[in-house]
């Protein structure tokens, strides 16, 4: 699920910082010349709005090859704020420089994410704050407590709108990806899940197995009492696998097939195996007033019997077959 949940997010991030580039590079352009062509004594501000040009062009180009929020990102943050900051000290209050510091919030929230945009954006307010406040004395302006009271009350307005909508943006992205992870009937692990887990287990580098599970005659019980019933068998199924194996992994890979990855040994591994199929057929299921009996095939397979990941769920696979040849209601872990 994290993986899943890194993917979305970084896709997302990805397209606003290559829109905000695009975006801050044309208006740092615009603002250079501006400054050097019109504005007397801001050559010093006119060259750290070039430079911001071509940081700009820099991240544009190179953001989707960067897995997560790297330092050039944090950089650039960081330069464009201490442009906004170092306008609001350089320029006079009359010019009104102090509104552009209420973008920023937006920007870090966007960028960088709730924690991040927080602390950024906190920290941006109270240094903004100080220097509106050391200007107005310096500069006898009249109005400034009330353009202190306006901007405060407006930066914390931007700012909490932004960091709700984040908040909520991320669970958002949680529920789907529990969506896109999870089998809507049983509440297992689907296939998508099951593949995501399993490169953790292999980068975990601890012994591991499979078990492939697949009722016996399911298809029986659908046409005999009908797929409602069925359904409810799978559920209770479900239950009966997850609270007995509470720590192997379960998942459903459709229709009537499960499997669980389980750390440790073979031997280990079949023993569980074995013990799980006794549970499910010592005791029928009760589905409304019908006690159904039911029973399983298992394959069992070790990952240090293949020599590619891929080749493990092939040979469980295979093995769960072929004890369903054998007539069923067993384990098997060898050819």
């Amino acid at each position: 699920m994290h993986d899943v949940s890194i993917s979305i997010s970084k896709r997302l991030r990805d397209k606003v910082w290559r829109g905000l580039c695009l975006i801050m590079g044309v208006l740092a352009g615009i603002l250079a010349c501006w400054n050097i062509l019109l504005s007397q004594g801001a050559l010093t501000l006119a060259l750290i709005e070039i430079a911001l040009v071509i940081y700009s062009a820099y991240l544009y180009l190179n953001v989707k090859k960067w897995s997560g929020i790297t330092w050039q990102q944090y950089g650039y943050v960081l330069l464009l704020s201490s442009i906004v900051v170092y306008a609001v000290w350089f320029r006079p209050l009359a010019n009104a420089l102090y509104v552009w510091p209420l973008f920023l919030p937006i920007l870090n929230y966007l960028a960088l994410g709730l924690r991040q945009g927080f602390v950024i954006s906190l920290t941006t307010l109270l240094i903004v704050l100080s220097i509106l406040a050391t200007k107005g004395f310096s500069e006898s302006y009249h109005s400034i407590g009330p353009v202190l009271i306006n901007f405060f009350f407006c930066y914390i307005s931007i700012m909490g709108v932004s960091h709700i909508y984040e908040r909520n943006r991320c669970r958002v992205e949680e529920n789907l990806v529990s969506l896109a992870l999870t089998d809507a009937l049983t509440g297992l692990k689907n296939r998508l899940a099951f593949k995501q887990d399993f490169a953790e287990y292999m980068n975990d580098g601890s012994p591991f197995g499979l078990m492939m599970i697949d009722i016996d005659h399911f298809k029986k019980v659908n046409d005999t009492y009908g797929h409602d019933v069925g359904d409810d068998l799978l559920h209770q199924l479900t239950q009966r696998i997850t609270q007995s194996f509470p720590e192997a992994d379960a998942y459903r890979q459709g229709g009537e097939e499960f499997c669980l990855l389980y750390r440790g040994d073979k031997a280990s591994l079949v023993q569980q195996a074995e013990r799980l199929r006794m549970l499910i057929a010592k005791e029928a299921f009760v589905v409304g007033e019908q006690s159904i009996p039911v029973t399983v095939s298992l394959g069992v397979a070790a990952m240090d019997e293949v020599s590619e990941p891929s080749h493990l769920v092939v040979l469980a696979d295979q093995r769960m077959y072929l004890a369903k040849r054998q007539g069923r209601n067993c384990v098997v872990s060898e050819e």
